[in-house]
């Protein structure tokens, strides 16, 4: 039997100063855009009008539909129409306990995730309408999601009294965008320094892969430096550590991370061709024996404490690999192995199994991150102050991969 689908139409009106409208519902704690099911009988643009006088008490015109929208848990249709107010005035009604114009980037957080969609949409797309199934969450499950999100980030307040020691750079809990539904749910911690709330949603700029682990700016978050995982982190083994890790990479960025880029040439010739994956991305000569031999002959003398051989290490990488090449690996120990080290401070306090991937051949990228690790271990037993300043630790480890460095 063919399925009887459901039809609703909804109304986002803006006012002068570009607010838009929402309602405050009755029956739940959830904002939305006014209107509601079309009856029998009735036309989409008919019903808009109608449900937008009895929930808000204001007289609307249609100006434009904006898109005409499934939903992936039921057989539900939905219209979007831009409309505006030519009369009547806001009121509370039966079925609204409030109704408030908002500024986009200041939208409650339980404002219904389907809803966020649909006004972005009108903003986006002024002319011809789209179609779209819309996978957000629901009302209800969005409200059962956003608290266990809020309580799992809540739990790194507590994780954090125990490891805080450990370097000065965890006093600070950073944002953590979740991504489902094609979207960033972006907690951040509340002005007293004391909860995780939800503070935006937005839609990802590029598919975005199940079990992302990552640092990096969001410019839907004022390019503020952001935790960005999928929520099964928070179940895994050590899935808060990995969490702390992503963490070390936005002091990073807070701290310096801008800048030292500036200095180096592969970046700089990377952003010039468009090239914005080249951390990921650049073809390093892993295989290639005259980086294998010196490198692993490294590897063996970090873990060993072998100051001068660890120095004679570095010039002869330092000899052998073209200028880029050589730049990316250092990058990648001071930007990883950082990282790393902390990681590993962290799972020794809480008694976890440390991380040494990358140490054994086939080498790769990853092998730089336990490279970069041992070497600041090596220093960190030497001067226990060599991983605070994480500016000047760059470029000692520049300097001292070079033969006109002091050995």
């Amino acid at each position: 039997m063919a399925a009887l689908y459901t039809i609703g139409a909804f109304a986002v009106i803006f006012d002068a100063e570009g607010r838009v409208l929402l309602c405050h519902r009755r029956d739940m704690d959830m904002w939305n855009l006014p209107g509601g099911g079309v009856e029998s009988g009735e036309l989409p643009t008919e019903a808009v009008i109608r449900e937008v006088k009895e929930e808000t008490g204001l007289d609307v015109v249609v100006q434009r539909l904006v898109g005409v929208y499934g939903k992936s848990d039921k057989d539900d249709l939905v219209f979007a129409f831009v409309c505006e107010g030519v009369g009547g005035a806001l009121t509370e009604t039966d079925e609204s306990d409030a109704c408030r114009y908002f500024a986009l980037d200041d939208m409650p957080s339980n404002t219904m995730p389907r809803q966020v969609t649909r006004i972005r949409d009108a903003i986006a797309s002024e002319t011809l309408p789209l179609f779209r199934r819309q996978t957000e969450p629901s009302s209800k499950v969005w409200l059962q999601r956003l608290e266990r999100y809020t309580q799992s980030c809540q739990k790194l307040f507590e994780l954090r009294s125990r490891i805080v020691d450990v370097h000065p750079l965890l006093q600070k809990l950073y944002p953590i965008a979740i991504v489902a539904d094609a979207q960033f749910y972006i907690f951040d911690v509340d002005d007293a320094g004391q909860a995780y709330t939800f503070v935006k949603q937005a839609p990802t700029p590029m598919p975005i892969p199940q079990g992302v682990r990552a640092a990096f700016p969001l410019n839907v978050y004022d390019g503020r430096a952001v935790c960005v995982v999928t929520d099964e982190v928070f179940d895994e083994p050590g899935g808060y550590v990995t969490i702390l890790h992503e963490f070390v990479h936005c002091y990073q960025w807070e701290a310096c991370e801008p800048q030292l880029r500036e200095t180096l040439e592969i970046a700089r010739a990377a952003i010039v061709r468009g090239d914005f994956m080249w951390e990921l991305n650049y073809a390093f000569p892993y295989e290639a024996p005259t980086f294998m031999e010196p490198y692993a002959a490294f590897l063996d003398a970090v873990a060993r404490n072998q100051g001068d051989r660890i120095q004679d290490c570095r010039v002869r990488l330092s000899q052998t690999l073209r200028k880029d090449e050589f730049e990316y690996m250092v990058w990648q120990e001071w930007k990883e192995g950082f990282a790393r080290t902390i990681e590993n401070r962290i799972k020794q306090r809480l008694g976890l199994t440390e991380n040494h991937g990358g140490a054994e051949p086939p080498f790769s990228r990853v092998t730089f991150y336990e490279g970069g690790a041992r070497w600041l271990a090596f220093w960190a037993s030497q001067e226990p102050a060599a991983l605070l300043d994480i500016e000047k630790l760059f470029h000692r480890m520049k300097s001292l991969s070079t033969n006109e460095a002091d050995s």
